[in-house]
């Protein structure tokens, strides 16, 4: 049964400087720690001690898991169905008893010191009651133990480290076998350890395999074996990293945290570096302008202190508060300034919600510096929104992206285009559109993976609809006034069908790079990118190239182009 590490061997833990390790912001559980133990090449680069038992001391752990584990002890199976007549008071003390370490005899002491008014179970049928509620709590095995190892962090020559865990292993061979992937029933966190009672006739103080592994660190009576763990000092091996592990980017697939859901926003918000004690970022373009805050970690120090937490990247968790002004219709292609959209969002959490200004801005840019044809325009002031959200009723779900826009009021003539709007010299032209996104709607199933802790991928597969109005310039002439040119919505056509998107970002290298790819109607769209650190965890600059092509499609529709191309390059300040 999983259950709670207490904050000691939390900070224990903190000694591993393993990349990509499995903690996140929620409480460490016994499975995280395994997950990081069981991995034998995280000792080459953690900060911890590795200590193997003497041989004589090898043999009372092996006997005394073998006593405490009722499976090879012999004794008889004890159900849970005992605790069914038991005072609720002696069940709840004793699963005190049982989380703090207490043995079973002091704490038959203590319920009968504590509770005089019930009758209380003779002490055979009270031995059943605590294995039945240390069974419930803690799963053990027991097989042939031929190696045991103690797990510290890395101490000085006047303090030895802090015990992290014991590792047994059924090999007896080189560390690198006797380490590499032990079963998690092989791992004992001090909580079990202090549950773990022994007797020894020659050290009568040692009640506990804690004790024993404490007394053992204190006399300096181990092996040192962490310079061969790091794979120091031996020729014939050395601590090799495996490539090629796929993993899930979410610590839970069922039951997704906040942290799973920034995980893969990372990817799509291009966010490759951790940032430590930097908790506002801004982005600087002229398609884009953002600014994001974050919540710093902290922990509370053995004054009772709170004081920031260096071991988790404050971009680990969702933004609590931040702005953003940019350009573009990214759920169908249509990117940067060639979208003719603005949009200004407030960001918290998993939540982005905005406001589509009245305005084009300086589109213009699109032909004057890119030489790209412009095709669309604006209208009035509309609404945006992205919400990215597991389903949690469903296993598994994943994380679902929503991301909508809707623009209100009549389409803005297009100014850039040259019109002779004189209504003397006006001719009538029924192929002269100007073209308005008045909706655009995105639902997509997401779910990420990572390999090797270096390489990040997002998957993405749903379905994409707009609308798009045409608008024309007609010659009015009624019979009491005189003509006069009105520029009106002709028609309107709605698209929509099958989409699906790919995001690619690598970490934990000096120059980050990505590429993302979506497909939709018959189309491409693509991003690639670098980003150069200029003041590391400070300042950034990275260069995205963006666009769209119908790769699927001999004709595009009219209100779009064969391809578009934007470079950009943005300025990323860390504070």
């Amino acid at each position: 049964m999983k259950k709670i590490i207490r904050y000691s061997t939390l900070l224990a833990l903190i000694s591993f400087v393993f990349a990509g390790s499995v903690l996140a912001q929620d409480p460490v559980s016994k499975s995280d720690l395994e997950g990081v133990l069981s991995r034998f090449s995280n000792y080459r680069y953690g900060t911890v001690s590795i200590w193997k038992f003497k041989n004589e001391d090898r043999d009372k752990i092996r006997e005394t898991l073998k006593e405490y584990q009722i499976a090879e002890s012999g004794e008889a199976e004890v159900s849970s169905e005992i605790l069914a007549n038991v005072d609720p008071r002696i069940i709840s003390k004793t699963e005190e008893c049982v989380l703090g370490g207490t043995p079973n005899e002091n704490c038959y002491e203590d319920i009968e010191m504590s509770f005089t008014d019930i009758t209380l179970p003779s002490w055979d049928e009270y031995v059943n009651i605590y294995e039945a509620i240390r069974k419930s709590k803690f799963e053990v095995d027991s097989r042939v133990i031929r190696t045991a190892y103690l797990v510290t962090t890395r101490g000085t020559t006047d303090y030895r480290g802090t015990i992290i865990a014991i590792i047994v292993s059924t090999q007896d061979d080189v560390i690198g076998v006797n380490l590499e992937g032990p079963n998690n029933k092989d791992i004992y966190i001090p909580e079990e350890l202090k549950l773990i009672t022994m007797t020894d006739m020659d050290e009568p103080m040692l009640t506990n395999l804690y004790d024993l592994a404490e007394r053992r660190l204190a006399q300096g009576n181990l092996e040192n074996k962490t310079l061969e763990a790091q794979g120091i000092g031996n020729t014939n091996w050395f601590g090799q990293k495996n490539f090629g592990k796929t993993t899930s980017l979410f610590q839970n697939e069922y039951d997704l945290t906040s942290e799973d859901i920034q995980s893969v926003k990372r990817i799509s918000d291009i966010q490759p570096i951790d940032y430590f004690f930097k908790e506002n970022e801004i982005i600087a373009s002229p398609d884009l302008v953002s600014w994001r805050s974050y919540e710093m970690p902290f922990y509370e120090n053995d004054n009772g202190e709170m004081v920031p937490d260096s071991f988790f990247a404050v971009n680990s968790r969702l933004p609590k508060l931040g702005l953003e002004l940019k350009y573009g219709i990214d759920e169908i292609n249509y990117y940067s300034m060639w979208s003719e959209r603005m949009t200004f969002s407030a960001l918290w959490d998993n939540v982005k919600l905005g406001v589509i200004l009245p305005t084009n801005g300086w589109s213009s840019i699109t032909d004057d510096v890119f030489s790209v044809e412009r095709k669309l325009t604006h209208a009035g002031f509309g609404i945006a929104g992205e919400f990215d959200f597991p389903i949690k009723i469903i296993p598994k779900s994943g994380v679902f992206h929503l991301g909508f826009g809707y623009v209100f009021g009549d389409a803005n003539e297009c100014g850039y285009k040259d019109r002779n709007l004189n209504v003397d010299e006006f001719v009538q032209d029924n192929s002269d559109y100007d073209y308005l996104i008045r909706l655009n709607a995105q639902l997509h199933y997401t779910f990420a993976m990572q390999i090797d802790n270096d390489y990040y991928f997002r998957f993405g597969i749903g379905a994409t609809v707009y609308t798009t109005e045409k608008w024309l310039n007609t010659l009015e002439t009624p019979e009491d006034k005189d003509p006069f040119i009105n520029y009106a919505k002709d028609k309107s056509e709605t698209v929509g069908g099958i989409s699906g998107k790919l995001e690619f970002m690598t970490k934990n290298i000096s120059t980050p790079y990505g590429a993302s790819v979506q497909y939709f109607d018959e189309g491409l769209g693509v991003n690639a990118w670098l980003q150069i650190p200029i003041i590391q965890n400070t300042f950034a600059l990275r260069l995205d190239a963006k666009g769209y092509f119908k790769a699927f499609k001999d004709n595009p529709r009219a209100w779009e182009k064969k391809s578009v191309f934007i470079p950009m390059a943005r300025f990323i300040v860390n504070f």
